[in-house]
């Protein structure tokens, strides 16, 4: 009797090891998703009414409203970080299945940058969501980039 709960012990955590190495890969490759996402959106320019002029005024700003572009437009097209507001794809993992990345931005304070403006500024908040049916819960990244 004690043999049998040693090996159903003993099963159980080789059971419990191989989940939690099979979800760390998944979190290390959802982290690598969103944070080259982070990266391709932080490339574009800071605004696409922004030239390289110095920032006077930020009513020249793209107000928020105007955020994102079409569905289905090509990534190519995208040249601004705004343009990126409301993003999705889907990038596949040969190892891991199919990961679903959504991105948000928004201005923020620039004294507060947990706050959200409904109002142009000079920061903006990158936000980076994945989702897989094999993560627990949506993984989600943030960064700014200021003018």
């Amino acid at each position: 009797m004690l043999l049998r709960l040693l090996i159903l012990n003993a099963n159980r955590t080789t059971l419990n090891s191989k989940e939690s190495k099979l979800y760390s890969e998944y979190f290390i490759t959802a982290t690598s998703i969103a944070q080259s996402l982070i990266s391709e959106v932080k490339e574009r320019k800071f605004d696409r009414n922004v030239t390289n002029q110095p920032l006077n005024d930020v009513n020249t700003l793209t107000p928020p409203i105007s955020f994102g572009v079409a569905s289905g437009t090509p990534v190519s097209s995208l040249t601004a970080i705004e343009d990126y507001h409301n993003h999705q794809r889907t990038v596949a993992s040969p190892s891991s299945g199919n990961f679903n990345t959504r991105v948000t931005i928004n201005y923020v304070s620039e004294v507060n940058l947990n706050q959200n403006l409904s109002v142009r500024s000079r920061v903006k908040k990158i936000s980076v969501f994945v989702t897989s049916p094999f993560l627990k819960d949506t993984l989600s990244l943030h960064t700014f980039k200021s003018y």
